[in-house]
């Protein structure tokens, strides 16, 4: 998880290595191809975990959250009246030409050496999963989407392609929010420990600010690594700010 901002690791692990019980490809295609589920202990979000820190670029942008006064001048307290929970139902990127469903994430568990793990699965469908424990949009706290890189239509198959700093809009509704990315980062995943595993899945934990976090797999032609992209919001008055330059790497050809 100290992957320094932007840099895309090299030096693919050897894919004859011998399989962990946690590389289990749930939800994969029948060549073991797709999301490689998160893994985390099925307690594990009760228990203090809590998504990385972002950088401090990301202190001074426009959050579409609004300040309450305090002071003498300030507003009588208002009756509190609970915020509607908004879940997304659609995910547009422009900088990689994405404009897909959004559907909820199934959850599974398993067993490894007698603890019980949480596997979040992403939708077999030209969709991206909203992981059940994301907070609602538009208030503090992770919003976080998982897709399919190589199969089942590929919706995340050019996530790779982002940079920090383009746009990303999600909806519910009517309702619309606007995100800039702000950390990408290239994880080893596929045999790695209990400990490497766990601390990659901090980036799907509540966090105390408000960000949309995606993750699928990489390279195209395996899971080894997880692609993790973090955006904060922005106002939506500003998104004709954000100049769109698609960009499509080609994906490998079949050998």
């Amino acid at each position: 998880m100290l992957v320094i901002l932007g840099v895309i690791v090299t030096g693919l692990v050897d894919a004859n290595q011998a399989a962990n019980p946690f590389d289990q490809a749930v939800g994969s295609d029948q060549n073991g191809q797709g999301f490689a589920p998160m893994m985390l202990p099925r307690v594990g979000l009760t228990q203090g975990m809590g998504a990385p820190a972002l950088p401090s670029e990301a202190n001074g942008l426009n959050s579409t959250m609004q300040s309450t006064p305090n002071g003498p001048d300030a507003s009588p307290t208002p009756t509190f009246t609970p915020a509607p929970i908004l879940k997304a139902d659609r995910i547009v990127i422009p900088a990689i030409k994405l404009d897909a469903p959004v559907k909820l994430a199934k959850v599974e568990e398993i067993v490894v050496q007698g603890t019980t793990f949480q596997e979040w699965v992403a939708p077999n469908s030209f969709a991206v999963g909203e992981l059940g424990t994301s907070a609602s949009l538009g208030t503090y706290g992770n919003t976080v989407l998982i897709g399919h890189h190589n199969v089942y239509g590929e919706v995340f198959g050019h996530l790779v392609d982002l940079h920090v700093g383009d746009l990303i809009l999600i909806y519910s509704g009517d309702k619309e929010f606007a995100y800039t990315v702000t950390v990408r980062k290239i994880l080893p995943e596929q045999w790695q420990t209990v400990e490497v595993r766990l601390e990659n899945a901090q980036w799907i934990a509540p966090s105390q600010d408000e960000r949309l976090t995606l993750v699928t797999c990489w390279p195209y032609e395996s899971n080894t690594y997880r692609l993790i992209i973090v955006a904060t919001p922005i106002n939506l008055d500003t998104i004709s700010e954000h100049e769109i330059l698609p960009r499509l790497t080609p994906h490998p050809t079949p050998k």
